[in-house]
């Protein structure tokens, strides 16, 4: 389970997680939990051909927090009745502190004991400061690609 706020990379930190530790050739299958729907979950769960069905693949629940209560309660009695965990990797994410939702009764204690067996809290922009002028100098050639190598780089921040 990784934790973080909007913004903090949950997704690279679950991709990196699955190319630092997937076998040659397996499969990241990203679920958008804020897009699922029970429609959607039980298209999932009917046709024989999905890779949920299949074995060896990463399945990453992005943004697990999103998923309504009675989906959390399907996706819970799913990952526990076909023992998902032994067939594929689960890897999820949340923009907020899982445990809390559950001691408030808004998240499913079945889901979260599922998801939270080693839980990664990745802290905000704010709280990592001086990590600020590498993520700048990271971002201008991604924002301005007319310029590879900016003829500026920031080494501390101007305003300290």
């Amino acid at each position: 389970l990784i934790q973080g706020a909007v913004g903090t990379h949950k997704g690279v930190v679950a991709r990196r997680i699955h190319t630092k530790s997937a076998t040659e050739g397996t499969t990241l299958m990203r679920l958008q939990c804020r897009d699922l729907t029970e429609k959607n979950w039980d298209m999932l769960l009917n046709n024989a051909a999905s890779p949920i069905h299949a074995t060896g693949y990463t399945v990453y629940l992005e943004n697990v927090d999103t998923l309504p209560k009675d989906l959390q309660q399907q996706v819970g009695t799913y990952i526990e009745d076909t023992k998902m965990t032994h067939r594929h990797r689960v890897i999820s994410s949340s923009c907020c502190d899982l445990s809390a939702e559950v001691a408030r009764g808004q998240f499913s204690s079945r889901l979260y004991l599922q998801l939270s067996g080693f839980t990664i809290n990745v802290p905000s922009l704010a709280q990592r400061k001086e990590d600020i002028p590498a993520f700048v100098n990271m971002m201008i050639p991604r924002t301005i690609p007319r310029w590879p190598n900016p003829p500026w780089a920031w080494s501390r921040m101007p305003w300290s």
